[in-house]
């Protein structure tokens, strides 16, 4: 799974999703298949990835937007006892998860209306 967390000022989740595939290739032929589900603009796509050989990205599926009813911090640290904010990313063993809390914060935004 990924957790697509927002880091400050907002500190909150904002979603969830599974990796389905790793996708490489090189940026033009990147751009092509995948640019119009990059979100991002071609100029910044080509800047870049302007002096590289290889464009990588994450392949999606089951993706669930929390985005207007985010789960705080301060719950998901109830679930993660040791999460700490990524800047960018990290890994979370699944034996550091809660699955119990986790299982009923899921439940909980699932049974609101979006």
């Amino acid at each position: 799974y990924i957790l697509i967390y927002v880091t400050a000022p907002i500190k909150e989740l904002w979603g969830i999703c599974k990796m389905n595939n790793v996708l490489v290739d090189t940026p033009a032929d990147f751009w092509e298949s995948y640019g119009s589900k990059t979100g991002v603009s071609e100029k910044q796509f080509r800047d870049y990835y302007q002096a590289s050989k290889r464009a990588y990205g994450i392949e999606l599926k089951e993706i669930r937007s929390f985005s207007k009813h985010s789960i705080e911090l301060q719950d998901l640290k109830k679930a993660f006892p040791n999460f700490m904010p990524p800047q960018t990313y990290t890994y979370i063993k699944s034996d550091e998860i809660n699955f119990g809390v986790l299982k009923r914060i899921l439940n909980k935004v699932e049974r609101k209306e979006y």
